[in-house]
């Protein structure tokens, strides 16, 4: 049974926080924290303290944040990535130990909207893969696969074929999930406006031309659509992957409801979809711990839920002023993100055997009352 103590909030920010990040940075664990005036503070998770602040430096809100790891001029930097609402993605250089410890680097663009967030990963220290919703139209998703200095190797989009009465017009993209599974063939799972969730695959070696354009790209190929039932958007999402190679897609949703979607492997069968009431209006962060098989959700009404897989309460957690924006869990342990490397801890996988110790874990949490609540789990 899982156990929570709410330590402290964090404070610092002087508007709402919008979205947290937890990286391993130059040997310190720390939490990268963004808000509504696309402020963007750094926090010692050690001794939760802040190390540094921001104002202002994205100049919009903050929509996600996520730390890659990639060779700048010949060195292995750490690399922040921040999604603002009418800026684009900005990236950073991160070094917590220098007084000037954010410096830019370059921008991408994206689609200008108030809900959508994209997602990153590190291949290795000379690889890395961007999503982000495209620029060109709200139902695209662009895709960049990044070498040294950030430079592009190649790019691609990812469109659906089907809409709900045809309309592709409102079927904006809501959230993004990159699944890195043998290293070569990517996944990319991404939540829409109208209620569906749909499983793109990828990799680099797959591309086509563009007769239009002449230009070669990625051949991102549709292989899964789900509808979720959901009369409203997708607003946050989750995926695990056990060892039995099931994965589950937990997904809320503005009403009252979770949707629990359990697929195979290779999103090729069936799915099966399991409906969770919830007696909170507003989904507005999930998360999924799978060291602790827990799922913890954010609400419109301040309030923090944690389920068991099977969609059992286990505990309703109450310390925040406004709504829940992001959440992130964070090994302390052993120093180092639990679950997806530095790039996040989205789409996590592992084996069948649950049983983490009690306090072995923090749960951080992003609000629009201005603060990051830290609890032990």
């Amino acid at each position: 049974m899982v156990k929570t103590k709410w330590v402290m909030n964090l404070r610092g920010h002087t508007t709402g926080v919008t979205a947290i990040c937890p990286a391993l940075v130059g040997g310190k664990q720390i939490l990268v924290s963004g808000d509504q005036d696309g402020g963007i503070a750094l926090w010692d998770l050690a001794i939760l303290r802040k190390i540094s602040m921001y104002k202002n430096i994205c100049q919009s809100r903050l929509q996600s944040l996520r730390v890659i790891r990639l060779m700048i001029d010949g060195t292995e930097c750490d690399i922040l990535l921040a999604q603002s609402r009418d800026h684009g993605v900005s990236t950073f250089s991160m070094n917590p130990c220098e007084e000037q410890a954010l410096n830019l680097v370059k921008s991408f663009p994206t689609f200008e909207s108030l809900f959508s967030r994209g997602d990153a990963i590190s291949v290795s220290n000379s690889r890395a893969i961007l999503a982000y919703p495209s620029s060109l139209e709200s139902c695209l998703v662009s895709i960049w696969i990044l070498g040294p200095n950030l430079e592009t190797n190649i790019s691609g989009s990812a469109q659906r074929c089907k809409f709900k009465e045809g309309n592709r017009h409102n079927c904006s993209v809501f959230d993004i999930c990159i699944l890195n599974g043998d290293r070569e063939n990517y996944k990319l799972l991404v939540g829409y406006e109208d209620g569906f969730i749909c499983c793109f695959s990828f990799d680099e070696n797959r591309t086509k031309s563009v007769p239009e354009t002449g230009v070669t790209g990625l051949d991102v190929q549709l292989i899964f659509t789900c509808d979720t039932g959901f009369k409203d958007f997708v607003s946050a999402f989750d995926v695990i992957e056990l060892a039995s190679s099931e994965k589950f897609i937990f997904c809320g949703a503005p009403k009252k409801e979770i949707v629990k979607i359990k697929c195979d492997g290779n999103f090729t069968e069936e799915p099966n979809i399991d409906r969770i009431a919830t007696k909170h209006q507003g989904v507005s962060a999930l998360k999924i711990c799978l060291e602790h098989r827990c799922v913890a959700s954010g609400y419109w009404d301040k309030k923090l839920e944690l389920l068991d897989l099977d969609g059992n309460v286990i505990e309703i957690l109450d310390g925040h002023l406004d709504q829940v924006q992001d959440i992130s869990f964070v090994s302390k342990s052993k120093l180092e993100l639990a679950e997806c490397g530095a790039s996040g801890d989205r789409g996590q996988r592992g084996d069948d055997v649950a049983g983490q110790p009690y306090d072995s874990y923090y749960m951080c949490t992003a609000s629009l009352d201005g603060t990051i609540g830290i609890m032990s789990l």
